[in-house]
């Protein structure tokens, strides 16, 4: 029994997001909170590998992408972080970081700050 497919006029009045993870649940179906976790496979892995290869300098994808790599990947948008997150923590390990870390708040106030402070002198 397969579920069917989502009617255009249902996706008419939803937002793109929406239009995704419908056909997203549709195309992967629902996940099972009793099944047995499995591992990553090599060609799982050669997706996320090629998707970072290409984003070295920004190695955060969007929500969207995310969805779309958990998609193709038959994974969930759980498992599609961590690996990405893992995968950055092991690049930062070896050295081979070529982006600014993504939590720069307290620099961003400095700046910020001090700017104000300029234009406040400047007035």
């Amino acid at each position: 029994m397969g579920a069917r497919m989502p009617r255009a006029r249902d996706m008419a009045t939803m937002s793109p997001m929406g239009q995704i993870l419908l056909l997203s649940i549709h195309w992967y179906g629902a996940v099972d909170p009793g099944a047995r976790r499995k591992n990553a496979t090599r060609e799982t892995t050669s997706t996320l590998k090629a998707w970072l290869q290409e984003h070295r300098k920004n190695p955060y994808p969007t929500k969207g992408e995310k969805i779309m790599l958990a998609i193709i990947t038959k994974m969930t948008l759980t498992q599609v972080s961590t690996w990405f997150a893992n995968a950055r923590r092991r690049l930062k390990k070896e050295n081979k970081m070529t982006w600014s870390p993504r939590n720069k708040c307290t620099d961003d106030k400095k700046t910020y700050h001090m700017q104000r402070g300029q234009r406040a002198a400047a007035e």
